[in-house]
């Protein structure tokens, strides 16, 4: 599946479905966005705030649907992740949104992604909200940015510390934030896995909680059909080396036959590469390092 590109002077519709953000952060991202040339389209959600939600679920819904269905909009970008789109998904008839407009972010976004990609097959840019780029140094959002508007790397390279399992895969890309992923295991939400080159990142979780995520994911049966498997960044979830190990430990233990690779960039870090969901690629991981390319763009 072919990602969707964009140009300079592209309108994206913002939206909440999740937490609020700060006024001045808020303004301070949309500066960035729209120094690329980027231009917005926005409800009175964007200023609205419900405790740790943007606005009550009605209103966070309505600015979803507001946004897909606004002629102008060619893509649709969250504002922030944190919390909140989990208490919509229900309400939500991926079916009747138009095709051709993505959606972008990542975090608790990724449980829109996972369930529109299920519902429908169509893909999404697993990629910044607004939020974040208000930390990212200046050369990281500008190459970014150029992955968005198609001039981005087409291959990933890893270090031979990086390389888990070794083996060599093709298949589409898929997955997002573990935390979100394990939370939509006992819905129907979730796509299909067989075959796909997964993507996992994670923040704010100690290691005991890391490992038992991962080992509720694989007790789901959920990747016993994967094709491979790419770890992003792991931010403050303990010490690297102790991460280091227990991703080993878990690729080595529950996943033998499968090319497993830590350290993609991608995730909460200060760097967050986009991919597209459901982007064909190819992971080639061995002894001395590995690579994943990026075969539709």
């Amino acid at each position: 599946m072919k990602p969707i590109f964009f140009e300079p002077g592209t309108t994206l519709g913002l939206v909440f479905p999740a937490s609020p953000i700060p006024r001045p952060k808020l303004k301070k991202g949309l500066d960035i966005l729209e120094s690329f040339g980027f231009n917005f389209f926005r409800s009175d959600v964007s200023l609205k705030e419900s405790g740790y939600l943007a606005g009550s679920d009605e209103e966070r819904l309505n600015d979803l649907l507001a946004a897909f269905g606004e002629p102008r909009v060619k893509a649709v970008l969250a504002g922030r992740g944190g919390y909140g789109s989990l208490r919509i998904l229900s309400k939500i008839d991926w079916t009747k949104m138009p095709n051709n407009k993505p959606l972008m972010g990542y975090s608790d976004i990724t449980a829109l992604h996972l369930s529109r990609l299920a519902q429908t097959g169509q893909g999404g840019w697993h990629s910044p909200v607004v939020s974040s780029y208000t930390y990212f140094e200046t050369k990281h959002r500008e190459e970014m940015v150029k992955v968005l508007m198609g001039q981005g790397p087409q291959i990933w390279t890893f270090g031979k510390k990086e390389v888990l399992k070794e083996g060599q895969v093709r298949g589409p890309l898929i997955g997002g934030n573990l935390t979100m992923i394990d939370s939509l295991l006992a819905t129907d939400f979730l796509p299909s896995f067989k075959g796909a080159v997964m993507m996992i990142e994670d923040i704010d979780e100690q290691n005991y909680r890391l490992d038992r995520q991962l080992t509720v994911l694989w007790l789901s049966g959920r990747l016993k059909d994967i094709g491979g498997l790419v770890f992003g960044e792991f931010v403050n979830c303990g010490l690297k080396d102790n991460i280091k190990k227990l991703l080993q430990s878990f690729a080595s233990d529950c996943l033998p036959n499968v090319p497993v690779v830590k350290g993609a960039p991608f995730g909460h870090g200060k760097f967050n590469g986009p991919w597209w969901y459901g982007e064909e690629v190819e992971l080639v991981a061995e002894a001395g390092g590995a690579e994943l390319r990026f075969l539709d763009r």
